[in-house]
């Protein structure tokens, strides 16, 4: 007798059989597989909610740092200010010493404003934590770093007028 073709090679009746027993066998392990997802679906939540509150206390964390940081870097800039203001007094002792313009008193004035310092202003501008000033102490730190610079250009520029003057006599 011909048996006719299955699709799987085998008769009918064993692939029936072969689901009968994987239906059975998942219907007798149903509370298991239920238990195994919700238990992956919780554990899966609890870690989402573990690795936010890590990323927050991270957050925390970084801005405590970073406001100590920028309290330290405050106290600098005003140390830098407070060096500069004596750095400008010593400058306008020196132009006072004279009353005939040399090229030598201008030399030792480019000597005396090359002693202004900038590093704290540019420490505390390339880390960015100036966000946290209020606006009017960033505005007073800016106007001071301004005002320092030009008084360098300004100085400068009165030795190289004073030089083209002189060659001209």
């Amino acid at each position: 007798r011909i048996r006719p073709p299955s699709i799987f090679g085998t008769s009918m009746s064993v692939v029936t059989k072969l689901l009968r027993s994987l239906f059975e066998t998942v219907l007798g392990q149903w509370p298991d597989l239920v238990g195994t997802f919700y238990g992956v679906l919780l554990g899966g939540l609890a870690t989402l909610a573990i690795v936010r509150w890590q990323i927050a206390e991270g957050h925390r964390t970084r801005e405590r740092d970073d406001k100590v940081f920028l309290a330290l870097l405050v106290e600098h800039v005003n140390r830098e200010i407070s060096q500069n203001v004596r750095v400008l007094r010593d400058l306008m002792s020196a132009l006072e010493q004279s009353a005939v313009a040399r090229t030598e008193m201008w030399d030792w004035a480019v000597t005396i404003s090359h002693s202004f310092s900038q590093q704290a202003h540019d420490d505390l501008y390339r880390t960015g934590l100036q966000r946290y000033l209020p606006t009017f102490f960033e505005e007073a730190i800016r106007e001071a770093h301004a005002a320092v610079f030009e008084v360098m250009n300004r100085v400068r520029q009165a030795r190289a007028r004073h030089i083209f003057n002189a060659s001209y006599r």
